[in-house]
């Protein structure tokens, strides 16, 4: 999940559209990624962590299919944050 986070958020940012869920997707996958091997600790970063962050972000993802149009990358990450959500 978390190298798919990276990849298709990294591809959304360079596409240029929804520049705000990639940056989100991102952040959220180096909180997981630092969470993981237990790097960082900060109260900010852990609540990145939180599964409520996918709720927010799939519900950006599906806004934004609403409101600006379908694209792979788009898709795949709000498929991966509503999976994360169950």
């Amino acid at each position: 999940m978390v190298v798919g986070y990276f990849g298709f958020g990294g591809q959304l940012m360079a596409s240029g559209e929804n520049q705000v869920l990639a940056a989100s997707s991102l952040g959220y996958a180096a909180s997981g990624l630092l969470g993981y091997f237990g790097m960082c600790q900060m109260p900010l970063v852990a609540f990145a962590r939180t599964n409520f962050m996918s709720v927010i972000m799939a519900i950006m993802g599906v806004a934004g299919m609403v409101s600006g149009g379908y694209s792979l990358p788009l898709l795949a990450l709000t498929v991966m944050h509503c999976f994360d959500v169950l």
